[in-house]
């Protein structure tokens, strides 16, 4: 909302609802396109959050994205994350991070360990970019450069105002083809907590596939 539509695509005709599952407790559905844009190709996003059993340190997104196009569209899809973790103060310049699980899950924590660690785990398709940036304003080339695996920076291991990238593709959809992908955003009280809730989140994964 702060940059209003000159820096976003996608968005700009979004229709938010609310469900709710036994299994996964309340569901915030989004639907948007990047059709007001001008930049549009073509592209509708089936946007579905699910917050979990009671005490998961996880939320799951499933992201369905469809080609509304009459011509095929080739496209990357991923995370952009300013964690900024701390236990109090929420110092943006003391974080550290790294990147594990064959790129599928990046995280953040505060030098030192033992603080909040926050991250993102990918499931269903292929992990294509994992790049830790600490510098701003990057170019559009060069987020796509990112994104694409281009310059992979896998783990920071000096304190500072880090972001990080986490990326998937190249997706190629036909017209009317869909293609699918969860992410779990995840955080733990420390690492090795991180990694508990990375394992129970790709367990629900995996229920939720099969029943969602």
């Amino acid at each position: 909302t702060q940059c209003a539509s000159a820096c976003r695509d996608f968005g700009l005709d979004g229709q938010m609802t609310y469900a709710s599952s036994p299994a996964f407790g309340k569901q915030v559905i989004w639907r948007y396109s990047d059709a007001p844009s001008p930049e549009r190709v073509g592209l509708k996003v089936l946007q579905k959050s699910y917050d979990g059993p009671a005490g998961s340190n996880y939320v799951l997104f499933r992201f369905n994205f469809t080609n509304a196009s009459p011509g095929a569209v080739t496209f990357y899809a991923g995370m952009f994350m300013d964690w900024d973790v701390g236990n109090v103060d929420f110092d943006a310049f003391d974080d550290v991070g790294a990147t594990d699980r064959g790129g599928r899950l990046m995280y953040m924590t505060d030098d030192g360990g033992g603080g909040p660690t926050d991250g993102t785990l990918i499931y269903g398709a292929t992990v294509s970019g994992n790049s830790f940036l600490t510098a701003f304003n990057q170019s559009t080339d060069e987020v796509v450069g990112a994104m694409a695996g281009d310059f992979p920076n896998p783990s920071v291991t000096f304190a500072g105002d880090h972001r990080y990238i986490h990326a998937v593709g190249p997706i190629t959809l036909k017209p009317d083809r869909s293609a699918e992908i969860w992410v779990a955003v995840l955080s733990g009280p420390g690492v090795a907590a991180l990694y508990a809730a990375a394992d129970r989140a790709a367990a629900d994964e995996a229920m939720a596939t099969k029943t969602v």
